[in-house]
């Protein structure tokens, strides 16, 4: 909690709709029309867990602020989770025949090569896939672990994302793991419902 650089109220009032409004509208210039999946995470849980109701997270506050102030712009369709009493925890992306369980990645458990839990990975991702999840869905694609990672599991692919920030003094000491911040960019085929290709993009100054 010392290296934070935002408060709560700052972060989801003030620097965070200020920043993904802004993102958003650049990518409406590229783009004719956008859809927008708000998966809630582990960090914007409020309290300890289980002290408030499950909906309240402010990961689901700030997507609705910006779904909020973006109201009025057409070309946007906003997917957040919700539940009375529940987390609301994942969504699935359709695109044509492909579709994608998307969910934050704190789920996973277990410990594993490199830090990463594949074994709790395989096992979520099985049991989704074999009718937890009611919706059909070809991959899954999660964040949280700060890895851009690529697993397949029978028929599934599961997509891990890198994050924006991992690099500090905090990673160095406690887990020797620092990596490069990146965003996983992917291409659909939506009539063949499968991804083409798959990039890395690097968000740091490095060559």
């Amino acid at each position: 909690p010392f290296t934070l650089d935002s408060s709560l109220y700052r972060q989801v009032a003030v620097d965070g709709p200020r920043i993904c409004v802004a993102f958003l509208r650049t990518l409406l210039t590229r783009f004719d029309r956008l859809v927008v999946h708000g998966i809630p995470g582990n960090h914007g849980r409020v309290g300890r867990k289980g002290t408030y109701n499950p909906e309240t997270n402010a990961d689901r506050i700030l997507y609705r602020i910006v779904q909020q102030l973006l109201r009025d712009e057409p070309r946007i369709t906003w997917v957040i989770p919700d539940g009375t009493g529940e987390t609301g925890w994942y969504a699935v992306d359709r695109i044509g025949a492909y579709s994608c369980l998307l969910f934050h990645g704190h789920q996973i458990r277990g410990g594993g090569f490199a830090g990463f839990p594949f074994y709790g990975l395989a096992k979520r991702v099985w049991g989704w896939k074999s009718g937890s999840v009611k919706e059909p869905f070809v991959d899954v694609a999660f964040g949280h672990w700060h890895q851009p990672i690529q697993v397949q599991l029978n028929d599934v692919i599961a997509w891990g994302n890198g994050s924006t920030e991992s690099d500090n003094l905090w990673l160095q000491e406690n887990f020797a793991a620092c990596g490069r911040a990146c965003q996983r960019l992917n291409f659909v085929h939506p009539g063949r419902g499968i991804v083409t290709n798959s990039y890395i993009v690097w968000l740091d100054e490095k060559k």
